[in-house]
């Protein structure tokens, strides 16, 4: 977000949004980059703070739309003088495959949850697909690391009908490739191009598993995503055989497992096991040395001693990532992006591993 006027030329199918409408108050609160706070209510906060009582912020306080969804936006302050027409419905968004059928490959582009989908898609139909870990450049267009590489020799027939559907279907454009050879980086047959693992996920329920947030990742798996899990009791978290993937909704899971029951833990995530673990139960991984992961707040203040780092929590900020572009937790994403924080949880970067720091 920036403050800096600019001069741009819109081209055309750009939607402008007029505030001269009876839903003005509305759209300023939905599209406005900020939502502003009077120092009155700050200082009632302070006080409340002080006074140890309950405070006023009610639920999220980030409204803004555009920087939710990650779509380019623009506001003015004058009138515009443009010819348009009136939005009656939603567009319908579809993409293609370009330059089908392939001969070599095919190259997705992974920035975006619809490409996720698309993703989960093919694993579930047990095509074969893989991963760019480096940038390359082909007939002269620029493929980012993280990249998707669908090989036609490694999938049965069907992928190229299969594929023309998903386009479609998800509004991805997916480019055939007839040649493994890049103009520059990487050619489509390097090892930098790795065989992506098809996930086996176990989601854990019932107690201690915090309700609230076992059912949002319930709901974002099976109602947004499509994809397959399996539901198991969080006191089986020791038997782990059937899965490469966990998923830890928060809760308290202190004196969860027994010292047998640890080790066979540990063993499995050793195995190459991969755990995905949220709030509580990310504090539960570190209180058990499962994790190294080290909290900043309660360290003492550098610009005082006495004081500790607790910092007050604000739920639904959105504040401005820079990633670390080493990090495959970063792969198709933009080096910059807004992120919405609901904890006041800030934990400390690794500082022998970069690739580890996202």
């Amino acid at each position: 977000m920036s403050k800096k006027t600019i001069s741009k030329t819109f081209s055309a199918g750009s939607y402008i949004i007029s505030l001269n409408q009876p839903q003005k108050i509305l759209i300023k609160a939905l599209l406005a980059p900020d939502s502003p706070i009077s120092a009155e209510f700050i200082n009632q906060e302070k006080e409340r703070k002080r006074l140890k009582e309950k405070s006023h912020f009610y639920d999220v306080t980030a409204w803004s739309m555009p920087l939710t969804y990650g779509v380019e936006t623009y506001w003015t302050s004058v009138k515009s003088n443009f010819q348009g027409e009136r939005v009656t419905s939603a567009p319908e968004f579809s993409g293609s495959v370009l330059n089908g059928p392939a001969k070599q490959v095919y190259l997705i582009p992974f920035n975006t949850l619809s490409a996720s989908k698309l993703l989960i898609k093919l694993f579930e139909e047990d095509y074969r697909v893989r991963m760019a870990r480096k940038s390359f450049s082909i007939n002269g267009k620029d493929w980012p690391k993280g990249t998707l590489v669908v090989r036609v020799n490694r999938n049965a027939a069907s992928l190229h009908q299969r594929l023309i559907e998903l386009a479609k279907q998800y509004g991805i454009d997916i480019t055939a490739v007839h040649s493994g050879l890049a103009d520059k980086g990487i050619d489509l047959g390097s090892n930098n191009i790795v065989t992506l693992k098809k996930p086996k996920i176990a989601l854990l329920t019932e107690s201690p598993v915090a309700s609230y947030s076992y059912g949002a990742i319930h709901y974002l798996f099976e109602r947004e995503f499509d994809l397959y899990f399996t539901r198991i009791n969080a006191r089986n978290l020791a038997n782990l055989n059937d899965f490469n993937v966990v998923v830890m909704p928060s809760g308290n899971y202190s004196g969860l497992l027994s010292k047998n029951q640890m080790s066979s833990f540990q063993n499995w995530i050793r195995g190459g096991g991969t755990v995905v673990a949220v709030s509580g139960a990310t504090s539960w991984l570190r209180q058990d040395s499962l994790s190294r992961i080290k909290l900043l707040n309660g360290t003492p203040d550098p610009k005082d001693k006495e004081k500790k780092i607790r910092p007050d929590r604000t739920p639904g900020a959105i504040v401005r990532v820079n990633l670390n572009t080493n990090s495959f937790l970063s792969y198709g994403s933009a080096p910059s992006l807004a992120a919405l924080i609901r904890s006041s949880n800030i934990y400390t970067p690794f500082k022998d591993d970069d690739f580890k720091n996202v």
